[in-house]
């Protein structure tokens, strides 16, 4: 890592654990995975704040303490296998692969898939293997997951998500659209995904873990 990158990290773990981020995991894949290598050229200068910026197709990325966030609450151990909906540039994606055994994740544009691709070779993740295709049909052939992640807006979890989460799995979505953030976690026990809650702030709870709620101004985070 470049000293200006270390700088600008360094700045950022702080943002982080202003917004309550603590684990220590989650701090330490953020360290080792610059941001700048994964937005736009236009805007590397503003790469390690703590705001969402903008990407093709008027998309923009997910702010980084969101990611941290909602990353920590899956409780990743890194035995797990993950399925991101939603790769944009491939920033969550690794640092979903930093933290996890395996990542499958979901673009529904091809230029992006092919950017997150290189993104992810050169930051060295390459256990996350980005497809193009329709998200809300998930990825069966790669199910079962130990967690589940959605990056794009959707009013309620797709049916064939809750589908493909192993039995005590968790994901932890944080909705991407345009410039809009929301959010939600369910849990799958036996054959039913279930959530519940309502406003922002939304609890889950899987089978042996406890139930999280997460509030943020303007966004839901479950």
């Amino acid at each position: 890592m470049r000293a200006g990158e270390r700088h600008g990290s360094d700045a950022l773990i702080r943002a982080l654990r202003d917004q309550g981020v603590d684990d220590p995991r989650v701090l330490d894949a953020f360290r080792r995975t610059p941001r700048e290598g994964f937005v736009p050229a236009s805007h590397r200068a503003e790469a390690y704040e703590d705001i969402p910026l903008p990407i093709p197709h008027g998309q923009v990325t997910s702010q980084p303490s969101l990611i941290a966030q909602m990353v920590a609450a899956l409780g990743l151990t890194g035995r797990e296998r993950v399925l991101e909906i939603g790769t944009g540039l491939g920033f969550q994606t690794a640092l979903l692969g930093r933290l996890a055994r395996e990542v499958w994740s979901v673009e529904r544009y091809a230029d992006l898939a092919a950017r997150s691709r290189a993104n992810l070779a050169a930051a060295g993740v390459p256990n996350a293997t980005v497809i193009v295709g329709d998200g809300t049909r998930g990825l069966a052939g790669h199910a079962p997951y130990d967690g589940v992640v959605v990056s794009a807006a959707a009013p309620e979890v797709p049916a064939p998500l809750a589908g493909q989460l192993a039995a005590g799995g968790t994901p932890g979505p944080a909705h991407r659209h345009r410039r809009r953030r929301a959010g939600h976690r369910f849990h799958r026990a036996g054959r039913t995904a279930a959530e519940r809650g309502t406003g922002d702030v939304r609890a889950f709870r899987s089978p042996g873990r406890k139930a999280r709620a997460l509030r943020m101004t303007g966004n839901s985070i479950i």
